[in-house]
């Protein structure tokens, strides 16, 4: 698939599943603007070998850090391909362990952030008269998971902000579509992960494919997404949880 030579935006690229996408295109030519507000992402330059990589430490969900940011890359780049939103976080409390301020900066998060990126790299996309955005969702947006009040709930916002800029974007030759992971094994929730699953018959009623993601599941899709082989593909919300969803 055709998706080098493009400046692409990818937040939440310290670790995890957005660490895993940014490594799946790490292509000659390519620049990867990658953002975190965890430190690791200063240190993550040795993973890449081939694509150009542009590196800040910011908080998504603070708009003059996002402002500022795609002003640098529009600066030094001169354009914007693509953007992946991916930076969130992942509270686990059911709706009575949920307090207030948890919930809103959990939004703040999750879809703030999302919400701040789009807003600031469309006015560049429409320059170039193309792009994509592709949001991480959630299979949670679908499932009504315990102890994912807050969570699910940004979500499922990201699945309905998807949409709505498709129906907005679509005139202007940017695509917008959305991925939605299911149980992904990153270092986050590896050990949690693991003993959940280790009972092989217990993964088999739960999981079809009989085996948890890998952040490369969800690169792949992504940068199928952002490829030309994908040029019909618009507003669509695409499942990557090895059928999870469906049992």
């Amino acid at each position: 698939m055709k998706t080098s030579n493009n400046v692409i935006i990818i937040t939440g690229a310290a670790g995890g599943i957005g660490s895993g996408i940014a490594k799946g295109l790490d292509k000659s030519g390519n620049v990867l603007c990658l953002c975190d507000n965890n430190e690791r992402i200063l240190k993550i330059k040795s993973a890449f070998k081939k694509a150009t990589l542009f590196v800040r430490k910011l908080d998504c969900g603070v708009e003059e850090d996002v402002i500022s940011f795609v002003k640098e890359v529009v600066k030094k780049y001169k354009k914007i391909d693509t953007l992946v939103n991916c930076a969130g976080v992942v509270p686990y409390f059911n709706v009575e362990e949920t307090e207030y301020d948890i919930f809103t900066d959990t939004f703040k998060s999750n879809v703030g952030g999302y919400f701040l990126f789009s807003r600031a790299v469309v006015p560049e996309m429409k320059k170039l008269g193309k792009g994509n955005i592709v949001n991480v969702a959630s299979i949670s947006a679908r499932l009504g998971i315990k102890g994912q009040t807050a969570y699910a709930s940004t979500k499922g916002a990201i699945a309905s902000l998807t949409r709505v800029l498709a129906t907005e974007l679509g005139e202007y030759n940017i695509r917008v579509n959305s991925v939605s992971p299911g149980c992904i094994l990153v270092d986050r929730n590896r050990e949690k992960m693991l003993k959940k699953y280790e009972d092989k018959e217990f993964l088999k009623s739960r999981i079809p494919l009989c085996r948890l993601g890998l952040p490369k599941d969800i690169a792949g899709v992504v940068e199928f997404l952002i490829s030309p082989k994908s040029s019909y593909i618009h507003g669509a919300d695409i499942v990557v949880d090895g059928g999870q969803s469906i049992v």
